[in-house]
């Protein structure tokens, strides 16, 4: 399954079609209660076929449009690994399958659109951030938010330096032990810790490491914190390539450690990282407030969002608006109810503004001043001729 990234986003914005199908589901990661998600899911399919009818989808289409995803409920596997939420988007000739580190409120959504606002949190504010525990005896990947950690396999990542220069130095005579029979790893030994050898082994051990993660996460601007002795930071630092790999590592011994103790170790660390690029975008837009700079009319906002003027755009993830906008005639008719015939008009501003570059912050109503469900700082203003009056 692809790990959810930035770049994943961009593809899923680009997507413009009569029949632009979004799920959304809570999972549980283990236990008995497992079972429950393949029968929510069961039940979500059988509205989204509704849903793809009333639209006027004939059955043939239907039915290819969702057998990627029925014919998941049958795969045990699948559902026995989960994490907090999964999140599905088809259309003709697409399908994409995320499980993701945040739960969501059952959603099924049929527009022309694929709904993302649910997953902005994600790659935004609170969002997403990798932590890789690296000893000579172990490596672990995991994937972590502000309330939740979940292990990833990796599997191009090497496990152990033993495992990645086995095969490199066959005439090389390593020292090994198992510390325990009943344990089928080695502890490395080799040459001493502040060694040449030992630090070239290191080097070429955390480079397939590099390689392994930079399959994985190529395209992700989350990021990533190292958890190890002191003394090998600098190594995976000169072997890195991950261009988002954090500046301070968490100078421990990981192999002692399970990982709600790394997530509670490392949230400290990145929490500045998302907050501070929030706050500074929030305390832009409140400075420039009540200039020409600022909007918050959701026809202004689509308006400038579809020119490419927003910088920031703040929503409330809480809300929708559903409606049509002409982006033509640069009209925005409002709807009671969501229909394949309306847009969530908060997710297309989304769409619109991220497909131009610019910035997208789910807020709180506390978090900024403006009561509205959306509201934007401008990189340059509306023309007056074009800007709602107030």
């Amino acid at each position: 399954m692809t790990n959810f990234s930035l770049s994943e986003l961009k593809q899923l914005i680009q997507t413009r079609n009569e029949f632009c199908l979004s799920i959304y589901l809570p999972t549980h990661e283990k236990g008995a209660e497992t079972q429950q998600n393949p029968i929510r899911f069961k039940n979500l399919l059988a509205e989204a076929a509704q849903k793809l009818a009333a639209a006027g989808m004939e059955t043939e289409d239907l039915e290819d449009l969702l057998a990627p995803a029925q014919s998941r409920l049958e795969q045990r596997q699948f559902w026995q690994h989960q994490n907090q939420g999964l999140a599905m988007f088809l259309a003709p000739q697409q399908f994409h399958c995320y499980r993701l580190p945040r739960s969501f409120s059952p959603q099924v959504t049929v527009a022309h659109r694929f709904q993302v606002k649910p997953l902005i949190p994600l790659l935004i504010n609170d969002g997403q951030y990798y932590i890789l525990a690296a000893s000579q005896n172990q490596t672990r990947l995991f994937q972590a938010t502000r309330d939740h950690i979940h292990p990833m396999e990796v599997e191009e990542m090497p496990e152990s330096l033993a495992e990645a220069l086995r095969f490199d130095d066959p005439e090389k005579q390593l020292q090994f032990h198992s510390g325990n029979p009943s344990h089928s790893t080695p502890t490395y030994h080799g040459q001493g810790v502040g060694s040449t050898d030992n630090k070239v082994d290191i080097l070429r051990f955390f480079q397939k490491v590099n390689d392994g993660l930079q399959a994985l996460l190529n395209g992700s601007q989350a990021p990533l914190v190292f958890v190890g002795v002191d003394y090998l930071f600098p190594i995976y630092q000169e072997a890195n390539h991950y261009p988002h790999l954090l500046e301070e590592a968490i100078a421990t011994n990981p192999d002692t450690l399970i990982a709600q103790d790394l997530h509670q170790q490392t949230w400290g660390l990145v929490e500045p990282y998302f907050t501070q690029v929030k706050q500074a975008a929030i305390a832009k837009y409140q400075d420039q407030t009540p200039t020409p700079n600022t909007i918050t009319d959701l026809r202004d906002i689509l308006v400038a969002a579809h020119d490419g003027q927003i910088e920031s755009l703040f929503f409330r993830p809480d809300q929708a608006v559903w409606g049509q906008f002409d982006a033509e005639a640069r009209t925005v008719s409002v709807a009671d109810h969501s229909s394949a015939n309306n847009d969530d008009l908060l997710n297309l501003a989304v769409i619109y503004t991220l497909f131009c570059d610019g910035e997208v912050f789910a807020v709180e109503t506390e978090e900024l001043a403006a009561a509205k469900p959306a509201a934007a700082l401008l990189r340059y203003p509306l023309p007056k001729e074009m800007a709602t009056a107030s």
